[in-house]
């Protein structure tokens, strides 16, 4: 697995800037070594941290790794003077306003990998001599470029280094295939809700259309029904009406007699 060392700082006559380059991100070119120099970054000391980087030109990410962003693996500390021989460790390094200077090291790496704590180490011991050589420097300090390590990845999960990791926007095209995930199940629940609906709906309406029709069918048996024994009603009255008539004579001659007068 490669590996490359880094360094970022800041001294009395150059501002905060890349002072150990991974030589892949230096194959690139100036605007990729400062982007680099913003990426790796921490407002948090002495916890280690992870993120992924790639170049921001798409024509520079195709040569870089492969089209695929490296992870860093970083650390922010104390520029204490001891580290540039002005001192001891209880001693900060300062600028001209009198501020507190901290570095940030790490180690870049192919894809992300464990590291050890003896490895990162490894790394510091070096990196720490290129910034006592960087305090020094004057205003047309050059970045010094770090020439690719072979890092072994130690199975043993005890002497791996506990990282936390910072997302960045090169973090996004996974979440960008999860939003979408996401969106296309939502639109299909969506879908799915609007069937359901429409299907209930259908079936209220079908429903009522059904009863409706039943209590219609069942007033007009109920109506015809009344009418019915209404006609058999007045049948039977005339029937008997007209068998008295028959039966007495004299009434029948009362009565018509009574409507002459």
């Amino acid at each position: 697995m490669k590996a490359w060392p880094f360094l970022i700082g800041k001294n009395n006559a150059l501002e905060f800037c890349a002072v150990v380059v991974p030589e892949i991100v230096s194959n690139v070119g100036g605007r990729a070594m400062s982007e680099f120099a913003d990426a790796a970054f921490s407002k948090v000391t002495g916890e280690y941290f992870h993120c992924k980087w790639q170049p921001s030109r798409s024509g520079e990410i195709q040569k870089f790794n492969n089209g695929k962003p490296i992870d860093l693996i970083f650390r922010r500390i104390r520029a204490t003077k001891d580290l540039v021989n002005e001192g001891n460790a209880s001693e900060t390094l300062t600028d001209d306003n009198g501020r507190e200077l901290y570095i940030i090291e790490g180690i870049a790496l192919e894809k992300n990998v464990p590291v050890t704590a003896e490895q990162f180490n490894a790394c510091h011991d070096q990196l720490i001599k290129d910034y006592a050589r960087f305090w020094k420097a004057e205003k047309n300090g050059q970045p010094k470029t770090s020439a690719s390590i072979d890092l072994t990845v130690d199975i043993d999960e005890s002497k791996h280094l506990h990282v936390t990791h910072q997302p960045t926007k090169y973090d996004e095209p996974a979440k960008t295939i999860q939003k979408l995930d996401n969106n296309a199940i939502t639109n299909n629940n969506k879908l799915l809700f609007k069937v359901i609906t429409g299907v209930a709906v259908g079936a209220i309406i079908g429903a009522a259309l059904y009863f409706g029709w039943q209590w219609y069918k069942k007033r007009q048996q109920e109506r015809n029904n009344f009418e019915d024994q209404n006609h058999v009603s007045q049948g039977h009255v005339y029937r008997l009406d007209k068998e008295r008539l028959v039966k007495n004579p004299a009434e029948s001659r009362a009565k018509s007699s009574f409507h002459k007068k």
